[in-house]
């Protein structure tokens, strides 16, 4: 199983302990999308784990336009209302 699914899966399990060990061992996985670009943090949230996007947030070089909106992340999301370059829709 490759890194990407293992994160899926954490998630899924709801596996706060497994999710921080993973990303303390692979800090690139906060940034891990399926195969439609649903990002894993967005995954988080609509499966209602606000916990478990807060500690994928924490690991992301930056949040997208609409992870900082689900999250109330306004200063962020001022930042990429500002920057039209920041709203990657595809």
């Amino acid at each position: 199983m490759d890194q990407s699914q293992r994160c899926f899966e954490l998630l899924r399990a709801g596996d706060h302990d497994g999710m921080r060990r993973l990303l303390d061992q692979t800090p690139t996985a906060a940034e891990f999308k399926d195969a439609s670009g649903v990002s894993l943090l967005m995954h988080s949230l609509y499966r209602g784990q606000r916990d478990l996007a807060e500690i994928i947030a924490g690991n992301k070089h930056e949040l997208d336009i609409f992870e900082a909106s689900a999250l109330g992340r306004l200063d962020r999301l001022e930042e990429c209302l500002s920057d039209a370059s920041a709203i990657d829709l595809f």
